[in-house]
């Protein structure tokens, strides 16, 4: 017997010694990882601009996600361009007889922007505070300027890439040439435009 209990403690202390030395050996393969000596950048790190475009990068990521507001706001000035220069394009219209196409262009580009600018901030700040995501926001360390700052910058944005997308698929593809003199005054009269529908909604 005590032969037996001998070995069986000799075999104990190999296996817990093995172990042990294994795990001596993982700790000196692999180092623990230390912390950055410098914590990284908040909020307060970034300038105001700086913390307008980070939410405008935010919101426009949500808003390619949004089958909705993907709908209402890329889709459907696309699908009606398509569909009204295509069945009433060539039609003639007005004392002057000028093709229809001229005036679906400008007015669908109207329509972008104003879908762009001031139905998607609506319906995008309703939800968000109706869902309870602006509260939730509002617990952050971001001022509330910087949300409202951001979301109308992303509508700006996508409102002006609208407006010069339908701008080349008339031109592209319906041949609706606006007058080269007159492209820095349509360019004014979008950005001026998406910025007041910003301000109202």
């Amino acid at each position: 017997m005590f032969h037996g209990s001998t070995s069986i403690v000799i075999i104990a202390v190999v296996v817990a010694a093995r172990f042990g030395l294994a795990r001596g050996l993982k700790a000196v393969r692999r180092p623990r990882r230390r912390a950055p000596a410098t914590p990284p950048a908040g909020p307060g790190a970034r300038g105001p601009i700086g913390l307008v475009v980070h939410q405008a990068r935010y919101d426009l990521r949500t808003l390619t996600r949004n089958a909705q507001a993907r709908t209402a706001t890329i889709v459907l000035p696309l699908l009606l361009l398509v569909l009204f220069l295509g069945m009433w394009g060539s039609d003639r219209v007005g004392p002057g007889g000028a093709a229809a196409s001229t005036y679906y262009v400008p007015g669908l580009v109207a329509l972008s922007v104003i879908a762009s600018s001031f139905v998607n901030l609506v319906i995008s700040v309703v939800t968000q505070r109706e869902t309870g995501v602006l509260k939730r926001r509002r617990a952050t360390p971001v001022p509330a300027w910087v949300l409202i700052g951001g979301r109308a910058l992303t509508a700006m944005s996508v409102s002006l890439s609208m407006a010069t997308a339908l701008v080349a698929i008339g031109w592209a593809g319906f041949g609706v040439s606006p007058p080269v003199a007159a492209i820095p005054a349509v360019a004014v009269s979008a950005v001026a435009g998406s910025l007041c529908f910003c301000v109202l909604a």
